[in-house]
Parts: C-alpha cells; structure tokens; sequence
C-alpha cells in the first residue's frame, strides 16, 4: 500500500503565546509513520515551521502537490496539523496570529479548504489528524459547533470508493493538555507515539483498535494529572 503524509507544526505565532512542542510532536510523529505504519521516508512530507507565515505556505504546498499528481500514485493520504485554531462563523480556521473576528477571513485558512484539498487526490484513505486545542493562556476549549464541523468534514469527504477520517487530540468542551516537565508535549502526542510503538497488526493508523490505544493511553495520562481529555474521531 502506497502512502503519503504531509506534516506541519507550527510553534511562533504574532501577537499570541508560543506553541511550544508543536514543531517536534510533527517531527517525532514522522519518525513513527515511517517506523511503525509502512510510510517511506521520501513520502513524508515535514514542515516544521517555526515562523507565523503559515497559511501561504499550507497553500504553496497543497498547490504544488496537486499540480504534480501525487494521487494518481497513492492509495492513503495523511495530514497532521499541530497549531492553533480559531472558530470563527461556524468554521475551524488556522491562522498566524491572534487577530480579531474580521480579520480572520483575510489572514487565515479554513480546514474547509484544506479538506478540498484532501478531496481533491484519487486516493482511497484519508486522514486528518488535528491537535489544536492546546491549554494555553486565553486559549479556548473544543466547541461542540467544531466537533460537528469535523463531521461534516469526514462525512463529505467519504464517498462510496474513499473513507475519509478525522481524529481530534480532545473531545467537546475539553483542551489539548500538555505533560508537566515536557517542552510542550501534549498528552495526545505521547499517546500517539506510544499507540504506535506497540506494532499491532492493525491495518491503519485510523483502525479501530488503533484509536482505541489513544484513547485509553490518553485516559490514563490525564488521570494521573487529576484532568480530562478524551481523543474524538469520526
């Protein structure tokens, strides 16, 4: 089975707190795609973007890509984000910088687009793995509006020869928490990771008994830290 992945982390942002760990949650998580998941290196994608110029780059990179017909020569497609997210007029957008509800449109990027994008390969997998939740100063929980936007996006993106899948590093109304004594790692990375490292036979990283090990490892992470957090998928 053919696979590509395209991974981004972004930590620097303009007039908001550093997202410290995003840029090596990505690398770390392309060391095991390729490790444990059958990914080849060159087919793994990283962009670990430590600067705010982001949302060019998110589109440079999916246009290029189109462009050259990756589709035509892969069956499963990955895109991994760790960065913010705004939820603005029902949409989850990414952007650079802490800006206000007009000036979203014009600096950011909705994952609506970026599910287009993903739409838009003949590939037969698809997956979307999104940890943008993060517990930072003035950030925000998962609204329940952006888990039914996910939906959406997971249902319109699945027809009858593509499944498209989408998994969440939290659950409504919860944070993306980070482990104490990390330099930003987030409970949902180290679950991920170690999901991975247990090499079951399970056919892909969206299977059923692979979302099942985040979910429980990310269960007893918080736990621990006397906190809440669920993975969400669809």
């Amino acid at each position: 089975m053919s696979k590509i992945a395209f991974l981004f982390g972004l930590e620097e942002y303009f007039r908001a707190p550093c997202l410290s760990g995003a840029d090596e949650s990505a690398r770390r998580f392309a060391e095991q795609l390729e490790n444990f998941q059958n990914f080849e290196r060159e087919n793994i994608h990283l962009y670990r973007s430590r600067t705010y110029p982001f949302c060019p780059l998110l589109r440079e990179t999916f246009a290029r890509a189109l462009a050259q017909r990756y589709g035509n020569a892969f069956d499963t497609l990955l895109l991994g984000v760790w960065a913010r997210r705004i939820f603005h007029q029902r949409k989850l957008w990414l952007c650079p910088m802490c800006v206000r509800d007009e000036k979203v449109e014009r600096m950011g990027l909705p994952l609506d687009e970026l599910a287009s994008w993903l739409r838009a390969w003949e590939v037969k997998n698809v997956t979307l793995v999104l940890d943008l939740w993060r517990h930072t100063p003035g950030s925000a929980p998962m609204h329940a509006e952006e888990a039914l936007a996910l939906e959406r996006i997971a249902r319109e993106g699945s027809t009858q020869g593509r499944l498209f899948r989408v998994l969440a590093s939290c659950s409504p109304e919860q944070y993306s928490h980070e482990l104490p004594d990390t330099a930003g790692e987030t409970l949902f990375s180290r679950a991920v990771e170690e999901s991975l490292a247990l090499k079951k036979p399970h056919a892909s990283i969206m299977s059923s008994e692979f979302l099942g090990d985040v979910r429980k490892r990310v269960e007893q992470l918080a736990s621990g830290l006397a906190i809440t957090q669920t993975p969400w998928s669809a």
